[in-house]
């Protein structure tokens, strides 16, 4: 499907306020559901604007929303302000069709002070980039002669043989005072009936984040269930942590769509940050399975609300039964503490619909 603007003489703003040059906007959308993300951004006068991302044929493509004042068209002098999208970077690297894009989230996603954002993006070959975007940049990058304000900073590929349907990930530890520089991050894949999961460590000192350390996937086989998307959180159990330990701890929780109409959630626990090369062995448990489909769940969205000693979150689904389903999900009991041992094998019992 091809949506393209009108060529447009009119002054355009950004968010209605920037000028900037562009006046024509052509863009192939993608017909999956996960090819497109976006990501909300506040900029430096406190405003906020989202910035998309969706794939075109062999590229990722990032647009902002802008205002456009268009002449009146019985030649009067009232203006209309319509509102639009502009494509201000264009991202090269597959040698296939992209297939699934994904920001990845944090429990800071507008937080102005985080210099960079992830951009997971994923073609037909099961070839899986890493993007660092630098925030300023997408801000500011009304100014076409501004440089790339995104490179690629991890390279993984799938197995031969695996047709890619989905990719998601989530921060799961945040920076320490005996690691300031490095940050941990999930990224998962689904393809075929398996899913793929990997761990990367980013330093952030430099002004280009570089990757120091990634684990080899861990694989979930779901035969025969069929892997149709992916919705990753990192669900916080700093209350429910035993006193004696250090650091936070957290779950990685995979939320799946099956094509039998069901929602599998597996969940590894993530200790506090420890040093690449001593990274513990990696296990994912199937918590629980969410029920009410009775079609191809198609897409995923969650939620969450993380404040406080008791997270809950929203997850959202959307099935080929024509139906959207919204499942309130409840965290662990805040009062209750878990042992060194016991929290390695830990399973969201708590879970309530």
């Amino acid at each position: 499907m091809t949506a393209t603007t009108d060529i447009l003489d009119n002054t355009h703003t950004h968010q209605c306020n920037d000028s900037i040059r562009c006046v024509y906007t052509s863009a192939c959308v993608n017909h999956r559901s996960g090819c497109i993300s976006v990501l909300p951004l506040r900029t430096t006068t406190s405003d906020t604007t989202s910035v998309l991302a969706f794939g075109s044929s062999h590229a990722i493509c990032l647009s902002v929303g802008i205002c456009a004042e268009l002449d009146s068209p019985d030649g009067s002098d009232l203006q209309s302000i319509v509102p639009m999208f502009r494509i201000f970077e264009v991202l090269h690297g597959h040698d296939a069709p992209v297939v699934a894009v994904r920001w990845i989230s944090s429990s800071n996603v507008i937080d102005s002070s985080v210099a960079f954002r992830l951009l997971a993006s994923l073609d037909a070959t099961g070839k899986l980039l890493l993007w660092c975007c630098h925030v300023n940049d997408i801000v500011l990058t009304a100014d076409p002669v501004i440089s790339s304000c995104c490179h690629v900073v991890l390279d993984l590929h799938l197995p031969n043989g695996c047709t890619p349907s989905a990719v998601d990930g989530c921060m799961v530890t945040s920076r320490t005072d005996s690691h300031p520089d490095l940050i941990s991050f999930a990224l998962d894949v689904t393809a075929n009936t398996a899913l793929y999961s990997w761990h990367t460590h980013l330093s952030v000192g430099a002004d280009r984040p570089s990757v120091v350390y990634t684990s080899d996937p861990v694989i979930v086989q779901r035969k025969p269930a069929m892997c149709l998307c992916i919705r990753s959180v990192c669900w916080p159990l700093m209350a429910q942590c035993a006193p004696s330990t250090s650091g936070d701890c957290s779950l990685h929780m995979m939320f799946v769509g099956l094509d039998n109409g069901n929602i599998e959630v597996w969940v590894e626990h993530i200790p506090s940050f420890s040093v690449p090369t001593t990274t513990e062995p990696r296990k994912f448990i199937h918590s629980a399975t969410l029920f009410g489909h009775t079609d191809w769940v198609r897409c995923l969205d969650i939620c969450t609300k993380q404040k406080g000693f008791t997270p809950s979150a929203f997850l959202v689904s959307g099935s080929q039964d024509h139906i959207i389903r919204i499942w309130r999900l409840y965290g662990p009991d805040s009062h209750r503490s878990f042992s060194e041992e016991n929290r390695s094998t830990l399973k969201v019992r708590d879970l309530s619909l």
